[in-house]
């Protein structure tokens, strides 16, 4: 019998390239977290801040985790497009997840080929009930052809593109949230139900185009609108409709 390989407990990063100058200031946190003592695997093994900064696309960070004498593992190999070696691929990190979501995460489509061809389950559910499919939608600023190529891969190996969380998320609310504008448009094109209802507040997919999702750049109204002509222009409508 087969069993997994278990961690302990974190939730996996999203991809977002940050400005350097914020850049600049998350490497300075992290040198004085590291300077004071902190765990460089952050007690893990598996979704470690490693794993995090490789997810991130941070290299001077993961630079200076590997100097403070973190580990590379498959699963930050799954991230960066490498071998993964003798990582089993039914394994499972903290947050339940698996090295397919990893790879589809970063929207690494070699990687989840190879996984997938060693017997990886395409639709495999995370603790939150995420699958790979979920995965590769969460990016703020994907590279357009990889992301079509991580998503066109999973959905021929038998992936749902319309597959609900246990919070009744799709795959479209993800990639709305994070305005990734490739996976919305592969998703509409494989007629995924565009007014499907999350179970935790009823939003469909338009109701977080329009509003603050809590991904990063999401906020008030679009940046080619500016408030206070937002603000006379839903007053008019209300006032309209009344």
């Amino acid at each position: 019998m087969v069993t997994s390989t278990k961690c302990a407990s974190a939730s996996p990063s999203v991809l977002i390239r940050t400005s350097p100058a914020a850049a600049r200031a998350d490497l300075e946190v992290v040198r004085l977290l590291l300077g004071a003592g902190a765990d460089v695997h952050g007690h893990a093994r598996c979704a470690t801040p490693l794993l995090s900064a490789a997810q991130a696309g941070s290299e001077e960070i993961y630079r200076l985790l590997l100097a403070h004498g973190a580990k590379e593992t498959g699963w930050t190999a799954a991230a960066l497009g490498r071998d993964i070696g003798d990582e089993r691929v039914d394994g499972l990190d903290e947050s339940g997840a698996t090295l397919l979501h990893v790879a589809a995460r970063a929207l690494q489509v070699r990687v989840c080929r190879t996984l997938l061809d060693r017997g990886a389950a395409p639709d495999a559910r995370d603790r939150r009930g995420n699958t790979p499919l979920h995965a590769a939608c969460d990016n703020r600023s994907p590279d357009p052809k990889a992301q079509i190529a991580t998503l066109r891969l999973l959905h021929e190996r038998g992936a749902d593109a319309d597959a609900p969380n246990k919070r009744g998320v799709r795959p479209l609310h993800i990639a709305v949230r994070a305005r990734s504008l490739p996976a919305v448009g592969f998703l509409l094109e494989h007629e995924v139900n565009v007014d499907a209802r999350d179970a935790v507040r009823g939003s469909p997919p338009l109701r977080r185009a329009v509003t603050n999702t809590g991904a990063g750049g999401t906020s008030g109204p679009p940046s080619n609108l500016p408030r206070a002509r937002a603000d006379r222009s839903l007053g008019a409508r209300r006032a309209s409709s009344a």
